[in-house]
């Protein structure tokens, strides 16, 4: 039973240890500048939807405001 927590403290060394928190690290970094950029990219996208629902909406009232209302038909 207390086999496996003697070899355990044997490899968790200093550089094991270093090892291990520079990898996690590192992987940390890349996970992190992912979720940056494409959060950054679906800013971009949301802000290029809302223009277009803009325009649609300029369009619609234009089309609401020129067009004359038929009345009795």
């Amino acid at each position: 039973m207390f086999n496996w927590i003697s070899t355990l403290k044997e490899k968790c060394n200093a550089r094991t240890m270093a090892i291990f928190f520079g990898l996690l690290s590192t992987i940390l970094i890349v996970v992190v500048v992912v979720l940056a950029v494409e959060n950054s990219d679906n800013v971009y996208d949301l802000k290029e939807a809302y223009v277009k629902l803009e325009i649609l909406e300029l369009y619609i009232q234009n089309m609401t405001a020129t067009t004359p209302a038929t009345e009795g038909t």
